[in-house]
């Protein structure tokens, strides 16, 4: 019986060692499965994870790329209104100094036009002058032509009357 008390629990132990081995074996493939789950779920939440962070920086470069595009638009659209201002600036100093000139030029065409005028008037002062001089030339010249042709007739009749009367006293010395 001694040999009983050895193979009994040697055979229980084989049995026990086999459904422990079983057991063992069932339980690291079942915790094998669960670990291969488990690892197949985190890299599932890994990859999700990482899909919806490269989702998140994908959208934050696009909102990061449209804020500089508006930035950039916002820039372009201020600097473009800067050139309109200081073009528009320029065309109204352009458009003053024409004016200006404008003004002077006038003035200075009002002042020609007194100035001309002035000197019309005073022009035709002078030709109305010169026609009262005319005029009085015109009726002056005949009464003087007149008045000096009278004139030679009467000194005519003065030499004559003086030669004969230089013929009578030279008569009259040598008759004496």
């Amino acid at each position: 019986m001694k040999k009983f008390y050895l193979i009994i629990p040697l055979l229980l132990l084989t049995i026990f060692a086999s459904y422990y081995h079983g057991y063992r074996k069932e339980a690291d493939s079942a915790a094998l499965a669960t670990a291969q789950q488990q690892a197949q779920i985190e890299r599932r939440e890994a990859q999700e994870r990482n899909e919806y962070q490269a989702k998140v920086a994908k959208e934050a470069r696009e909102v990061a790329l449209a804020k500089a595009r508006a930035e950039e638009e916002k820039q372009a659209r201020i600097q473009a209104e800067e050139l309109a201002w200081e073009q528009l600036n320029k065309d109204l100093e352009t458009v003053s100094r024409k004016r200006d000139d404008a003004a002077q030029q006038s003035f200075d065409l009002s002042t020609t036009l007194r100035d001309e005028e002035d000197l019309l008037n005073r022009a035709n002062d002078r030709l109305s002058i010169l026609k009262d001089e005319k005029s009085f030339l015109d009726t002056y010249i005949p009464l003087s032509k007149a008045n000096r042709d009278r004139l030679e007739a009467f000194l005519q009749k003065v030499d004559d009357a003086k030669k004969a009367a230089e013929t009578a006293a030279a008569a009259a010395k040598t008759k004496r």
